[in-house]
C-alpha cells in the first residue's frame, strides 16, 4: 500500500506542469530512497542521487545567485556526470 502511495506521488508530480521541487517525508526505513531510486531509472534517462549527509560538500552547488541553467551546470561539475542534452528550462 505505502508503495502504491509514493508511486501516486511521484506520477502526480512528474505530471504537473507547474512542478516545483519534489520533497519526500517520511518514517526512516520504508523504502522511500528506494522508491525513488526506482521511479526515476523507470522515468528519466538519466538520474543523479546527492547525499548531503554523506556529502556535506555537495551544499556548494546551491551557492551563489541560481537559476535553472546554473543549478543543472552546478550538478554537471560537482558529479563529474554529463546533463541530458534536451533540457528543457
Amino acid at each position: 500500500m505505502l508503495k502504491r502511495k509514493i508511486v501516486d506521488s511521484l506520477n502526480r508530480w512528474k505530471n504537473d506542469k507547474h512542478k516545483k521541487a519534489c520533497c519526500i517525508l517520511g518514517a526512516r526505513q520504508i523504502g522511500k530512497s528506494t522508491s525513488i531510486r526506482e521511479f526515476g531509472k523507470q522515468n528519466y534517462q538519466q538520474v543523479i542521487e546527492i547525499n548531503f549527509i554523506e556529502d556535506p560538500k555537495a551544499t556548494t552547488i546551491f551557492e551563489g545567485k541560481l537559476n535553472e541553467r546554473t543549478l543543472l551546470e552546478n550538478i554537471t561539475a560537482y558529479t563529474q556526470k554529463r546533463s541530458c542534452d534536451k533540457i528543457h528550462y
